[in-house]
């Protein structure tokens, strides 16, 4: 069963999302049609979301005197609010690199168009979402997610590959893996892509010598530099795409680094400086994105948090700068290595299931054997939640480690409200 016969099943509208998709403009007519898209998306959360109808205060004869959104403003929308308009909505939650919990709701067809959006990315290599992926994303530990992550890898035609150890005994195996397998394209992050690359480089392997079917590798979540695309198209030995998004927002831009397509279809990407005001094209500034589909959370101006610059064409917007997040390497005594930021992600999930009150967390790694790990909540957690956090923390990681709790009023973060979830001092 192919991949959108699977969401219609899940009771995606895909049939719908194909008409409204085709019937949008493309290349010069794109700008007025999204003028219109904009207001309409605006006027519909104004009139169905309590909330975000309280913050709309005064006149707003242009669009730039809408309010710009964050985490932190529709957080209390989605914990305390209840929408005026009855549909049914994808619920999903992140952390995203602000390190505090956000659930967010997507309407089932705007779901959908990212996915038709994603097909037509894909279509530009060659790619379906129905070839064979090397998936390289973070597994979780606990039975149920981890079960129920391998059947959606089954009914997507993926391989999940373990990127929590990334020592050279654990990317041999990766790489008998590729000799068994006939894999289409690469989908993960760029931290253990480029890791996996430097263990090829090592070996003088190329890629696609030994896995033949292998036709693209796309990167996405963490930045990836120029140098990271060369090392990987060298040793891989097929091109590089890049993907840049928000799980929130979807798909904002997608090719090669300082060349991303935005996806003007589904959304309207603003740059604007420290005081809102938008920049000149070229600059850079933070990234404002309204989705122009949307009826869940009321995504209006929202801040993605990144910084990067746009220009303009005849065909649409193209994002030519980006600057977000890297990943840092937590090396362990036993000498295994694993990517410090996604390792923690899946401690704090897991640990939030069990204790409900975290509202931001850092982990920082102060010796081979020895994590700090800060956190702010309302509600102190006792020896019970702390002796559960340590040994979750092992479990990703390893045992016998030494693990320290502290509790701290603030985390120290970027002026776009972002911090590294994960620090290594070693």
């Amino acid at each position: 069963m192919d991949f959108f016969s699977l969401l219609k099943l899940k009771g995606f509208p895909v049939n719908e999302a194909k008409k409204v998709l085709a019937s949008i403009p493309t290349e010069g007519n794109i700008a007025q049609w999204q003028e219109e898209k904009k207001w309409d998306i605006f006027k519909h959360h104004l009139k169905t979301n309590r909330h975000y109808r309280s913050l709309i205060k005064g006149k707003y004869e242009k669009w730039e005197d809408l309010p710009i959104m964050n985490k932190d403003i529709l957080r209390i929308e989605s914990n305390k609010y209840k929408y005026d308009y009855a549909r049914k909505l994808y619920v999903r939650n992140t952390s995203g690199s602000t390190g505090k919990p956000f659930t967010y709701g997507l309407d089932y067809l705007s779901h959908t168009l990212t996915w038709l959006i994603i097909e037509n990315r894909y279509g530009t290599l060659g790619l379906s979402l129905d070839d064979y992926q090397a998936r390289l994303f973070g597994t979780p530990i606990s039975w149920k997610e981890r079960t129920i992550e391998k059947l959606k890898d089954k009914l997507a035609n993926r391989y999940r590959f373990d990127i929590l150890d990334l020592s050279d005994k654990a990317l041999e195996k990766w790489l008998n893996t590729f000799r068994k397998n006939k894999f289409k394209y690469v989908y993960g992050y760029s931290f253990p892509i480029v890791s996996f690359a430097n263990f090829l480089k090592s070996k003088n392997i190329v890629l696609k010598d030994i896995c033949p079917s292998l036709k693209t590798v796309i990167v996405t979540a963490e930045m990836c530099s120029p140098e990271d695309e060369k090392i990987i198209s060298e040793t891989f030995g097929v091109n590089i795409a890049n993907e840049y998004g928000a799980s929130e927002i979807g798909i904002i831009g997608f090719g090669n680094s300082n060349n991303w397509k935005v996806s003007d279809e589904l959304l309207y990407v603003e740059i604007v400086d420290d005081n809102d005001n938008p920049v000149p094209d070229g600059v850079v500034g933070r990234v404002i994105c309204t989705p122009l589909f949307n009826k869940g959370t009321p995504f209006i101006r929202y801040e993605v948090g990144d910084l990067a610059s746009v220009i303009k064409t005849k065909n649409g917007k193209l994002i030519t700068n980006l600057v977000g997040r890297q990943e840092e390497l937590a090396i362990l005594p036993s000498g295994r290595k694993a990517p410090g930021d996604t390792v923690f992600y899946y401690v704090f999930k897991e640990f939030s299931n069990y204790f409900n009150e975290i509202q931001e967390y850092r982990a920082i790694q102060k010796k081979r054997d020895t994590f700090e790990i800060q956190m702010v909540t309302d509600i102190k957690p006792g020896e019970k939640e702390i002796n559960f956090l340590k040994r979750t923390t092992e479990n990703y990681l390893e045992k016998g480690l030494n693990i320290k709790i502290k509790m701290v009023d603030t985390i120290e973060r970027t002026r776009l409200g972002k911090f590294r979830r994960f620090i290594s001092e070693v």
